[in-house]
This record gives structure tokens, sequence and C-alpha cells, in this order.
């Protein structure tokens, strides 16, 4: 975090709802770093509500749940780094190998979309 300039905060924990694999533990828990940029940092809000847990479903590897995001954008103004991240989120520098492995190409999925539909009306007549 330092030598990307930026100063460790605190953690946010994402409890999942099932077991995960591991060689020593079986984890149900991932943790996101939460660091800033500067001198000072500018919150987003002066809630002292927002927690730093999430009970969210696990999804596919590595993905996180749309609530990790939404607890950072809530508390913190940016700028906003993920690495190791998964999907391009707009507002977002993201770095990782599989940066575009969850982003949907909507050309892609309005096809299959279609395919979908034709196929049911096939066999409806």
């Amino acid at each position: 975090m330092e030598e990307l300039n930026f100063r460790y905060i605190t953690n946010i924990a994402w409890f999942k709802d099932r077991i995960g694999l591991g060689r020593y533990f079986r984890g149900m828990h991932e943790l996101c770093l939460f660091g800033v940029r500067g001198n000072g940092w500018k919150v987003r809000t002066s809630s002292n509500s927002i927690r730093g847990t999430i009970h969210e479903k696990k999804r596919q590897h590595s993905r996180k749940p749309e609530s990790f995001y939404k607890v950072i954008e809530d508390r913190s103004q940016g700028p906003y780094l993920e690495l190791f991240g998964r999907q391009t989120r707009q507002g977002w520098d993201v770095k990782g190998d599989q940066t575009d492995l969850f982003n949907i190409n909507k050309s892609v999925q309005n096809n299959y979309d279609l395919e979908i539909i034709n196929s049911a009306k096939d066999k409806e007549g």
C-alpha cells in the first residue's frame, strides 16, 4: 500500500454464506484493506454508522459483492483503487491480471437474450 502512496487506515471484512477452499483453514471471509492518499482525507459522510463488516453471498472466485464497493464509496470521496480486481468499475482504477473477467459485453448479452427469446418462440410455434 505504501508503495502506491496509500496509507493504511483499517480493513473491511466480507463474511460469506458458505465455506471456501483452504489449505490451512477453510475460509468464509475476505478482508479489504482500506487506505487513503495524502496527509488528510475527506469523508463523503459524517455518519459513524457505516460498519466494517459485510454479510453477503459468495459469488464467483474473487468476485466481490456490490455492497463492498458501496461501503467504500459511501465513506470516501476517492480516488478508488482495487488491486487484484476481476471487473472494471466506473470511477475506479482496477489493477490485476483478469480485470475484465466479469464484465458483460452488452451486445453479446443482447444477442444471447434474443437467441433465448427466439428459441422459446420456435417451441411455442
